[in-house]
């Protein structure tokens, strides 16, 4: 398969249908390291006591001995309904970024294509922010605990619409320079590694979509670990108290929490949910062209 280089966004409903297509993929490719990650991040640990969970090798053999296989799967529903349009969202707003910056331009530069990539951010909190407070109060839940939410429904009706909209600024904060490093990283890698007609290979695509991954959760690991905390809580907290409480009581380190179990999703799951953005685009636009 060859993505040719692109010398104008794509139509609004293309870039939004591919990037719902490529949302799926990732969803189902990466929620069960998803919800290690959040059990890593949001677990206590107190003075003197070991940890629940001694780093992702433990917490998932923890959660498939007391909970099974599909325990790595909690909580995947409330991604599927409201992540497929925030990928959705997310490429159509990076479209549109592109679009609002080109002003007649064949090609951006990097630095405009991170800004596009940013715009995108903003574009899907409104989203992002309650579908990730759900899934991460589902996610913290184990057998051992007692069991608050019953699924995503019954979590909605018991914390209310506000309720869901808690951490919505945790959520701007990590994803605006994360989406600038995500599509910035892509979109480098891919002109790093272009043929001389600027088209790249599927195995440069594979890695360009790796690369974004991989920069985006390095730059945003910090913030998205305070989000995390903020969202799993019951009571309404201050972003930059936990961040500075989480440095001041656990160390700097305590913000890469779960990184492991992060790449281990973030490499695989971008690799496909690029090629897949491609794949449907392509496909539209063979079966619609402009």
């Amino acid at each position: 398969a060859e993505a040719k280089k692109e010398t104008k966004p794509p139509a609004f409903w293309k870039s939004f249908l591919s990037g719902g297509f490529a949302g799926v993929g990732i969803i189902l490719t990466g929620h069960p390291m998803d919800t290690v990650k959040v059990r890593l991040q949001t677990q206590v640990v107190e003075a003197g006591k070991p940890p629940q969970y001694t780093g992702v090798v433990d917490c998932v053999k923890k959660t498939v001995r007391n909970e099974g296989f599909f325990g790595l799967y909690k909580g995947m529903a409330t991604p599927l309904i409201g992540y497929t349009p925030m990928w959705a969202l997310c490429f159509w707003g990076y479209d549109t970024g592109k679009r609002l910056q080109s002003n007649g331009q064949e090609k951006l530069n990097i630095g405009q294509i991170a800004l596009a990539g940013a715009f995108s951010g903003v574009a899907t909190t409104l989203v992002m922010a309650p579908a990730e407070r759900i899934k991460s109060l589902l996610q913290v839940q184990s057998s051992s605990t007692t069991k608050l939410y019953n699924g995503p429904w019954d979590c909605f009706r018991k914390i209310g619409i506000a309720g869901t909209f808690q951490g919505t600024l945790a959520t701007l904060y990590r994803d605006v320079p994360a989406s600038a490093a995500y599509f910035g990283a892509n979109e480098l890698t891919k002109r790093t590694f272009a043929r001389p007609d600027g088209s790249v290979s599927t195995p440069v695509a594979l890695l360009a979509g790796a690369m974004a991954g991989v920069m985006n959760w390095t730059v945003c690991m910090p913030m998205d670990v305070v989000k995390s905390r903020v969202q799993t809580s019951t009571q309404k907290l201050n972003f930059f108290v936990v961040l500075k409480d989480t440095v001041a009581k656990e160390g700097f380190l305590a913000l890469y929490k779960g990184f492991g179990a992060v790449m281990i999703r973030a490499i695989p799951c971008n690799a496909i949910g690029f090629v897949l953005y491609d794949i449907c685009f392509a496909f539209l636009n063979e079966k619609f062209p402009e």
